[in-house]
Order: C-alpha cells, then sequence, then structure tokens
C-alpha cells in the first residue's frame, strides 16, 4: 500500500495532467515519479489512453462572442438596425476578446512548457503554422483569384499577405480589401515573440516578476499610442480621418496588443498561482459585474474614437474588461443540449472570421439585387448567416481540419517519443 504522502502525490499528478487535457503528459508525469514501482501505477501507464473530456465551456461561449461582435460590426445593414446599431459601434472590440483568449490559451501552454523545461522552439512553431497558416492562406489565394468578391477597390501586394506585415501602413482608402487580415498578422507576431521571452524569462529564473514586466509593457504601449495621436491622429482630426486612424491606431502591432497581455498575465495566474486563482474563480459573481461596468466604460471612451483618452486607454480598458469576463466563464457550466453545437460553433470561429467580409457582400449584394421589391427581403439577414456559416465549414472541412489531423499526428509523435524514453526508466 502506498504510504498517504504517495497518494496525495499520485492524486496531484494526475489531476494537474487531466487539468491539461493530455493523457501521454499524465503517462510521462508518472513514470517518472518516485512511486513508479507501484505495481498499480505501472499497470496504469500501459492502458489506452483516456477519452477525457475537459473542454472548458465558458472558453468556447466567448469565442461565439467575439465572433459575433465582429460579424455585426462588419453586417452591411447593422448601422441603421436599431438593435445591431449598438453593437455595431464597439463591435470592433471582439477582435480585443480574440487577443485576451489568445493570451490566454497560449500563454497557459508555454507557462507549463516551461515548467517542465521542454520549450521546443521548432515544434511549436510548426504546430502554430500548421494551426493557423493553411486557412489564411487559402483565403489569400482565394482573393487574389477573385476580385469579383473584393470589398474594397484595391488590395495590397501578395508579399504583404504571405509575410503578415499588411497590418503595418494599410491604408483603407487605397486597399480596402481582406482589411481582417490586420489581427492575424498581430496575432503571428505574438506566436513568434511570446514563446522566446517565457524561455528567457524561465532561463533566468525571472518568473515571479512576470507580472510586473507584464503590466510595465501596458505603459508603454500607452506612451506610444500617445506619440501617435500627436503625429498622426491630432493633425487629423479637424477632418477626421477615420483610415488614418485605422492605419496608424488600430492596425499596427506595437500599438494593439494591450488584450493579448492581459491573456498572458492570467494565464500565469491560472499556471503559476493556483490558490490565487481559485480565489479569483470564487469571486466570479463580483468580478462579472465589474467587468461589465469596465466594458461600459470602454463602450463610452470611444464615442469620440480618436479623442485622445479612447487613443491612449481603450484597448487597455476593453482587454481588462473582457480578461474579466474570462475569469467569471471558467465556471460556465456546458449546456446539456447544445453543447455539441457549441463546440462546431466555436470551431468555426476561426474560419468564420477569415471568410466572413468577402461571403458577407456577395450575399448581402445579390440578395439586395434579386429581390429589393420581394416581401422575402426581410430574409436577407439570415441568407447572410447561412451563406459565411456555409463558406466557413466548407473552409474548416477542406483545409483547416486536414492540417489540424497531420498537427495532432506531428504532436502524438513527439509524446510518444518522450513516453518510450520514460519507458526505458521502468
Amino acid at each position: 500500500m502506498p504510504s498517504n504522502s504517495n497518494t496525495a502525490r499520485i492524486i496531484a499528478l494526475i489531476k494537474g495532467a487531466l487539468d491539461q487535457s493530455k493523457y501521454l503528459q499524465l503517462r510521462i508525469g508518472l513514470l517518472t515519479s518516485p512511486d513508479i514501482n507501484n505495481p498499480m501505477i505501472k499497470a496504469f501507464v500501459r492502458t489506452p489512453a483516456l477519452q477525457e473530456n475537459t473542454r472548458n465551456a465558458g472558453l468556447d461561449w466567448l469565442r461565439i462572442a467575439a465572433i459575433t461582435l465582429v460579424f455585426i460590426r462588419h453586417y452591411p445593414g447593422a448601422k441603421s438596425d436599431s438593435i445591431a446599431g449598438f453593437f455595431f459601434s464597439w463591435g470592433w472590440t471582439g477582435v480585443d476578446l480574440f487577443f485576451v483568449l489568445s493570451g490566454f490559451l497560449l500563454g497557459s501552454k508555454l507557462f507549463k512548457l516551461a515548467q517542465r523545461n521542454d520549450i521546443t522552439f521548432g515544434s511549436f512553431y510548426a504546430q502554430r503554422l500548421l494551426r493557423t497558416v493553411p486557412a489564411y492562406y487559402a483565403m489569400v489565394a482565394i482573393y487574389f483569384s477573385l476580385p469579383q468578391i473584393w470589398e474594397g477597390k484595391s488590395i495590397l501586394p501578395l508579399w504583404r499577405f504571405l509575410t503578415f506585415t499588411c497590418n503595418f501602413s494599410m491604408n483603407t482608402t487605397l486597399y480596402g480589401t481582406m482589411t481582417q487580415s490586420w489581427s492575424l498578422c498581430v496575432e503571428e507576431h505574438f506566436y513568434l515573440v511570446l514563446p522566446i521571452l517565457i524561455w528567457l524569462i524561465f532561463r533566468l529564473r525571472l518568473q515571479r516578476h512576470v507580472p510586473w514586466m507584464l503590466l510595465g509593457l501596458l505603459p508603454i504601449a500607452w506612451a506610444i499610442r500617445l506619440q501617435v495621436w500627436h503625429t498622426q491622429i491630432e493633425p487629423l482630426r479637424s477632418t477626421y480621418s477615420y483610415s488614418a486612424y485605422l492605419e496608424h491606431m488600430y492596425f499596427p502591432t506595437y500599438t494593439h496588443f494591450d488584450g493579448l497581455i492581459i491573456g498572458v498575465l492570467l494565464a500565469w495566474i491560472s499556471t503559476l498561482k493556483h490558490s490565487f486563482w481559485e480565489r479569483l474563480l470564487a469571486l466570479h459573481r463580483w468580478i462579472f459585474p465589474a467587468s461589465i461596468l469596465t466594458l461600459a466604460l470602454g463602450i463610452w471612451l470611444i464615442q469620440d474614437i480618436d479623442s485622445f483618452s479612447a487613443s491612449l486607454f481603450a484597448y487597455s480598458v476593453f482587454g481588462v474588461a473582457y480578461g474579466g469576463l474570462l475569469v467569471t466563464s471558467m465556471r460556465l457550466p456546458k449546456p446539456i443540449f447544445l453543447g455539441s453545437i457549441l463546440e462546431k460553433l466555436a470551431d468555426l470561429a476561426y474560419c468564420i472570421y477569415l471568410t466572413h467580409i468577402p461571403v458577407m457582400y456577395f450575399a448581402y449584394n445579390l440578395f439586395t439585387e434579386q429581390f429589393t421589391q420581394s416581401p422575402i427581403i426581410s430574409l436577407r439577414p439570415y441568407i447572410v448567416i447561412l451563406s459565411v456559416l456555409s463558406a466557413s465549414y466548407a473552409l474548416r472541412a477542406a483545409i483547416e481540419k486536414p492540417f489540424l489531423r497531420l498537427r495532432q499526428h506531428f504532436y502524438s509523435q513527439k509524446n510518444l517519443k518522450q513516453t518510450r524514453l520514460a519507458e526505458g526508466s521502468i
């Protein structure tokens, strides 16, 4: 019989691994534990992988909320609608919610890898590329093959899309096509830099200073935006150039990374400060209304979008608001009857983001031309939504899922090698 301390250690290993949803990591943890000679553990590590599903429904709800906000922002008729018009004014902040989610999910993964001294840059970048690039490049190919679906007059050079640099100097007056690519560029830059930073932090044993490092980046963002506001935005305020605001303040990575920072901070807390994270989750009933009030503050700020206060602080305010909603969402239960639909819609979010603008404009304009004088014009929003969902599903089935399966095979082979190395010690 194992001792009580041994039993507690075994339970902790199992709980930690199941929280990460990776059975192979559980096997590796047990194989390298002091209790490996226990016959029960030896039998357990040789069993087939457990089919545990620890997917968090709250994060799925947030993905759906984010893509819904972005969809409403870009829907041609939203501005004139009484209900949709309210969400139209701040629907673009759905991207900030995506940034918070990305910072949290990617940060959590990297902090866990760093704790085990297991950050392998080649493996990490390969997995990220297989996750994001194939569907994106497919949409780039479609855009350059079908000028009929362009929502703007022209498009940036191909190399700008292929190198993820189109969020710099993107003038929407001149190049108003595939503008949704700007946030994908920001995320790719984030994927490139974050693993290096976290590896260095753990290498230099600076883990406990992470919150101050992250929070220190926010004043840097404010300082950068202050400079941009004085040089690029304020001189044009008399004529109000929204295109200039987008080009210089909204699109560039160096001005719009607040949500990513908030997400990484929450990832650090959830991964390295478990007791504090649990206390945060226990306060969800208080954090939720505080987050809604913070969101309302952000919406109020951006009523004058290119004002001094909005330019400096709006992205930070929305990052904090959505970070609070992320914390409260962790306690949301999975719907009994709609759980599978929720997961499928959340899985579609990336492809919806890629396809929604060209498909939306094409379907909207076509339906309007054909049925302007017909009573069925009222069905236009539903036709547009159905068209976007269909196109997104096709992109996911044809491009995204095959590459995700390839990524899973790649990752499984890597973990299998680690497991076999560990099994050599039995």
